[in-house]
């Protein structure tokens, strides 16, 4: 799947979990050296990709950046291994709050929102549809989620649900295995 900061998301929140993409895991252009007597770079990598049970972390700086972005996701596929859809958690700065993405399949029923079951519906309405993908971009207004996830156990997945455009309901198991984990790491980080 292409990136999808081309498409919406400012600076680079999120393109990192959709990342599913060969065309972010592309090497970044080599900087150019630093000027004599300039402060030398942090001796961390730009990049780093973490996996915790079945959600991914990955984390980098922006070019220019002092702080890193971080954010943790989980991809499906279908049986035939192609990429179906991508959830994903993180914020664009330290202070920001945090978001939620869904990526799925263009062919959706937008007047419906996509829907998240813990123990309750958490309504995902659709906020971009093109001919590549229809997105869920959500700020979260505060930890319940998250720490909802977190509380779960491993063998209690979450439920994700939408229409597709003739009326269908589509359905995939979000995974609980190593949320918290990543969570944690994606707490300590960066933002």
């Amino acid at each position: 799947m292409p990136p999808i900061a081309h498409y919406r998301l400012p600076a680079a929140l999120l393109a990192l979990a959709l990342s599913a993409s060969p065309t972010l895991a592309q090497q970044r252009p080599a900087r150019p050296a630093a000027p004599a007597g300039a402060p030398a770079e942090p001796a961390t990598p730009d990049r780093t990709t973490a996996q915790y049970g079945d959600w991914a972390l990955t984390c980098l700086r922006p070019q220019g950046a002092r702080e890193r972005l971080c954010e943790m996701s989980q991809a499906f596929q279908d049986a035939n291994q192609q990429p179906v859809a991508v959830l994903a958690f993180g914020r664009p700065a330290k202070d920001a709050r945090f978001r939620l993405v869904l990526r799925v399949p263009p062919n959706v029923r937008v007047a419906q929102p996509a829907k998240l079951t813990l123990e309750s519906d958490t309504a995902l309405p659709f906020t971009l549809c093109n001919r590549q993908f229809c997105l869920v971009e959500l700020e979260l207004p505060d930890d319940t989620l998250s720490r909802t996830m977190r509380l779960r156990a491993a063998e209690q997945p979450a439920r994700l649900t939408w229409r597709d455009a003739a009326g269908t309901e589509l359905s995939l198991t979000v995974s609980a295995r190593g949320f918290a984990a990543a969570w944690e790491a994606m707490q300590r980080e960066g933002s």
